[in-house]
């Protein structure tokens, strides 16, 4: 706990101007005090909470972000942090902290700081439900932010699931950390198999592609075009981390939710033992460290036994899961506690039934094995697949610069053909506007004879031009973003067109995301050994964006696009 109390103190005073980190600030000192019971550590930070909040209530209405997160969602980091879900997710972190601080308060018995901040959660709650439509324009981020902090009812919060969190794509967000927000949401709500399954596809994904610590950033899809343990594409801040703290929320929550193992009370006085398998676990166990000693937990509901081991000076509640099943009876120590209601034993002061899992309650320190009897058999959850609007079709490496009679026959844009920053442009009837942002622009050496550089037109016809945009200088090769909006939304094909010309062994990332939700549409594709140029091609259904990460070489970049009816080239020779 030491290391927590320095870094509390350190930034105190420092959010680096981003808003959210000052809320953030608060949420990890409330953290501090829950779990250490240290109470003079909170009341001393009590005026600097009080500051950061009456900070946050003045810029409710107009919140001025600085940063919420690398999600394209969220404004891809600093690219355009006050983007409308970007500052919900704000208003609605404020309101969680209020909430939280309020709860801190009442176990230090600051009535009055109890009620001003209770008070002023429900205020801007008020707000927010002032607009009836709030639910339908929130993503992701917001509604989960708005979950933790309890604003939603029971039908607003299934309305939610219904339209946000039910696609398993969109349930993964760029961030690891933004990531852990979405996880605890769905958990509060009992979303238990969807949260796992998001779990697996994110934190262990990144496990199974080699990771020891958790990155700043990660997409799942990476792992079946990166070799385990190889380089990742850059983020929008350049390099990306590989070992970031910040990422390694999910652990919190697979002890706090999946083991069940959260303090009730400052420094774990009291602990709520009460584990979240779903259907996707059978067992669990954990292992969680208090200032009174160690607890212990596991729980198997195909073999019917728990463990529970509770150091000196805490009380726990332990909660027995029921597994989608009937619980008959259940011993402790080898005698019998419930048969349909509390039979008495040493060390436990009552018991109850609920819903989806028995209480045991006021139990005392000690060893306790519980051997529990099901009746029935347990539903089985079957993860949804990741499945994705957009269709790789696939990469040619065969056309290089000779575009005309394979691609192009809708229209095509040819990027700094006639002059750096100045593309030839040739668009569909369907499409409104092709634009590009955070790019640099470039025009290599005219070499009007060299095949792969790009034909000026679909005859393959003249001199040649060698133009391309990038995202960065080899010092900073992140990412650049080429937004293509339609007039309507219309099925086509799309190819990129990426040619390494200066042969400097490049290797990029594409990211293609749906306009205007900014939800992965594709799995990441890579382009590499790409010095004689390929086309990564795409069947499209709508609106969409693409995003160029650099990995290894200068930058990322692309020379070309090409328009066409779906179905135009494939990567089976017809």
């Amino acid at each position: 706990m030491g290391i927590h109390k320095k870094n509390l103190d350190l930034t105190a005073k420092n959010s680096n101007g981003i808003a959210s980190y000052s809320l953030y600030w608060v949420l990890s000192l409330l953290d501090y005090y829950q779990y250490s019971g240290k109470k003079a550590e909170l009341i001393k930070f009590i005026p600097n909470v009080q500051a950061k909040l009456s900070l946050a209530a003045a810029m409710f209405s107009k919140p001025n972000i600085g940063f919420y997160g690398w999600d394209d969602r969220l404004g891809g980091g600093f690219e355009d942090a006050d983007c409308h879900e970007a500052r919900e997710a704000y208003r609605m972190l404020f309101i969680e902290t209020c909430r939280r601080f309020a709860h801190a308060m009442k176990t230090i018995h600051r009535s009055r700081l109890q009620k001003k901040y209770n008070q002023m959660a429900l205020k801007y709650i008020a707000r927010i439900e002032s607009q009836p439509d709030w639910i339908s324009h929130v993503g992701i981020f917001a509604a989960s932010d708005a979950i933790n902090g309890g604003v939603p009812d029971i039908a607003q919060s299934r309305y939610l699931y219904r339209h946000v969190f039910s696609n398993p794509v969109a349930r993964i967000s760029f961030s690891p950390f933004n990531e852990y927000f979405i996880i605890r949401a769905m958990g509060k709500l009992n979303w238990t198999d969807q949260a796992l399954q998001t779990v697996l596809e994110d934190w262990g994904g990144q496990i199974r592609y080699g990771g020891t610590t958790f990155f700043e950033c990660y997409w799942p899809s990476w792992n079946a075009v990166i070799s385990k343990n190889g380089p990742i594409p850059s983020c929008q801040a350049g390099p990306t981390s590989l070992c970031h703290p910040w990422s390694s929320g999910c652990t919190t929550w697979l002890t706090q939710y999946v083991a069940g193992v959260r303090p009730t009370g400052p420094g774990f006085a009291t602990v709520d033992i009460a584990p979240h398998m779903g259907r996707l676990l059978t067992s669990v166990s954990a292992t969680a460290p208090t200032p009174h000693g160690a607890i212990y937990a596991s729980f198997n509901v195909i073999s019917g036994r728990a463990n529970v081991n509770i150091p000196a000076g805490v009380v726990a509640r332990i909660a027995i899961p029921k597994a989608h099943r009937v619980v008959t009876s259940i011993s402790v120590n080898g005698k019998l506690a419930w048969c349909g209601r509390f039979c008495s034993v040493k060390g436990i002061a009552a018991a109850s039934n609920g819903r989806r899992r028995i209480y045991f309650v006021g139990v005392r320190p000690g060893r306790y094995t519980f051997t529990i009897s099901y009746a029935g058999h347990p539903r089985k959850y079957i993860p949804r697949a990741l499945v994705y609007p957009v269709k790789v079709v696939g990469q040619d490496v065969s056309t290089s610069g000779n575009w005309g009679g394979v691609f192009g026959k809708h229209g095509y844009v040819l990027f700094d053909y006639d002059g750096v920053g100045k593309s030839k442009e040739h668009l569909p009837s369907y499409v409104q506007s092709v634009t590009c942002k955070f790019e640099y622009n470039t025009q290599w050496p005219a070499h009007e004879d060299d095949p792969r550089a790009l034909a000026p037109n679909p005859y393959n016809k003249g001199q040649r031009v060698a133009g391309t945009v990038h995202s960065g200088s080899t010092s900073w090769a992140g990412t650049m973003v080429i937004n293509i909006k339609l007039k309507h939304p219309r099925n086509f094909q799309l190819a990129i067109y990426a040619v390494d010309f200066d042969r400097k062994a490049r290797r990029e990332a594409v990211e293609v995301h749906d306009l205007p939700s900014l939800i992965l549409a594709a799995p990441v594709q890579v382009i590499s050994h790409f010095q004689n140029g390929k086309y990564l091609v795409f069947d499209c259904h709508g609106s969409v964006r693409l995003r160029v990460d650099g990995i290894r070489g200068p930058n990322g970049i692309v020379s070309g696009l090409f328009f066409d009816r779906p179905g135009e080239w494939s990567a089976v020779p017809k």
